[in-house]
């Protein structure tokens, strides 16, 4: 039986406190990573989804639902589409309120809520089609 080995790349730069905000500006797919203002990569806790072309990662869950999709689906909880990068993020505007909950990929992990209280997390899993 092959063994999975797992890096969360501890090295990623930890935000100043465990809470902290989030001026997103890019999303990538439905997990993240979100990219704050100010160049925070932040993928969101409880959250896995294919990668933007279709693919899952070696040694990870794989769900149905492909990236593109439910990035489709979380960028209204981020103030809506402004259009897309010449790579295909999502260009958005929302102020995040989040608390980490560890690394992952070089990305801060965290439970974030927009300025309507609503949890990024929760709202993003329960709009994605089944």
């Amino acid at each position: 039986m092959k063994r999975c080995s797992y890096n969360p790349h501890p090295a990623a730069a930890a935000p100043d406190s465990i809470a902290f905000t989030c001026d997103a500006v890019l999303v990538w797919d439905g997990g993240g990573p979100i990219t704050c203002a100010d160049g925070r990569r932040i993928r969101l806790a409880g959250i896995n989804t294919r990668e933007i072309d279709g693919t899952c990662r070696k040694c990870h869950p794989c769900d149905r639902v492909l990236g593109t999709v439910a990035r489709d689906a979380l960028a209204p909880l981020l103030g809506g589409s402004r259009g897309t990068t010449a790579d295909g993020h999502i260009r958005v505007s929302a102020r995040l309120s989040c608390n980490v909950t560890g690394f992952s990929y070089g990305r801060v992990t965290a439970f974030c809520r927009n300025t309507r209280g609503t949890d990024l997390s929760y709202a993003a899993d329960q709009q994605r089609p089944t």
